[in-house]
């Protein structure tokens, strides 16, 4: 079994909040309590769980990136790039493959509202009443690549 944030305070004889503390903002804690967590962090192999990490902050580090078409060489580059350039801030990208399906876009949308995502990257087809509707009530930034909208103003490269 893995070893939790109580397990590393425990032997540490800290609070979890000092462990955090160590882990998230090291220059907070006293020298002596640091090097003691940081000691019992390596001796058990503790790493941070990056899901309560994102239920404190809000945070998923996950971007969903839609693409018409994965097939087609130019998105799969297009992919490429958004997954260089998000693991650079270490974001994970979820690949949504639309195949220019409207339902299926609605379905990933749904899906979406259940599991966060913290933006959207929308490189499919051109940008419809639904797609708008659907992007505000997710309410994440949401950024167009390869395509534009005239009638609705989002951002795009």
């Amino acid at each position: 079994m893995n070893p939790t944030i109580y397990d590393v305070a425990r032997r540490a004889s800290v609070s979890i909040s000092t462990v955090s503390r160590v882990v998230n903002w090291p220059e907070s804690v006293r020298k002596d309590k640091r090097e003691r967590v940081l000691q019992v962090i390596a001796e058990l192999g503790y790493e941070p769980n990056p899901f309560a990490s994102g239920l404190r902050d809000r945070k998923t580090m996950t971007l969903a990136a839609f693409i018409p078409d994965i097939s087609n060489p130019f998105f799969s580059e297009l992919l490429r790039g958004i997954e260089d350039v998000a693991h650079e801030s270490h974001y994970n990208v979820m690949t949504c493959n639309t195949d220019r399906n409207p339902q299926r876009f609605v379905e990933y949308m749904r899906y979406f509202r259940k599991k966060k995502v913290d933006g959207m990257v929308f490189a499919s087809d051109p940008v419809t009443a639904v797609h708008r509707e659907q992007f505000e009530e997710l309410g994440v930034p949401v950024v167009l690549v390869a395509t534009m909208s005239q009638t609705y103003p989002f951002p795009y490269v």
